[in-house]
C-alpha cells in the first residue's frame, strides 16, 4: 500500500485547521503532520517535518500568498502547495500560481471535491477550482 501523503495545514484560523484535520482524519491516504497559523511557523514546521504537501490559506498575518508560496518553495522545492481560501480575485490566484502553488480551491468546495483536489495536486498535477478557471 502506498504511504499516506503527509500534509501541513497553514491557516490563521484555528477552527479551520481543526475542521480540516477532523475531516481529513478519515482519509487513509492523508496524514496531517502539522499545522500553523502564520507562514513563519509553517516554514519552521515544513523544514522540520518535510511534508509532501501544504494546504495554504491566502490571508496570513505575516505574508501575502505570493510571498508565502515563494518562501515555501525556497526551503522545500518539491513541496506541493494547494491554496484553500475564500478569495477568488484574479490577482490573488495569479500571484499564488506564479509563485509556486500547484492548486487553488475555494473553501466552499464540497468535501469530495477537496479530497479529489488534494489527490490531484499530491500526484504531481495542477488543480484550479471550477469557479476560478
Amino acid at each position: 500500500m502506498k504511504p499516506a501523503t503527509t500534509i501541513v495545514l497553514i491557516d490563521d484560523h484555528e477552527m479551520v485547521r481543526r475542521g480540516l484535520r477532523a475531516l481529513l482524519h478519515h482519509e487513509s491516504h492523508f496524514s496531517i503532520v502539522g499545522e500553523a497559523g502564520t507562514i513563519a511557523d509553517g516554514i519552521a514546521i515544513v523544514e522540520r517535518l518535510t511534508p509532501h504537501m501544504v494546504l495554504l490559506d491566502v490571508k496570513l498575518p505575516d505574508a501575502s500568498v505570493a510571498e508565502a508560496c515563494q518562501r515555501l518553495v525556497a526551503i522545500a522545492p518539491k513541496l506541493r502547495i494547494l491554496v484553500l481560501t475564500s478569495y477568488a480575485e484574479d490577482n490573488t490566484v495569479m500571484g499564488a500560481v506564479q509563485n509556486g502553488a500547484h492548486g487553488y480551491v475555494l473553501k466552499d468546495v464540497r468535501m469530495d471535491d477537496l479530497i479529489r483536489a488534494i489527490h490531484t495536486v499530491a500526484s504531481g498535477h495542477s488543480h484550479l477550482d471550477r469557479q476560478i478557471s
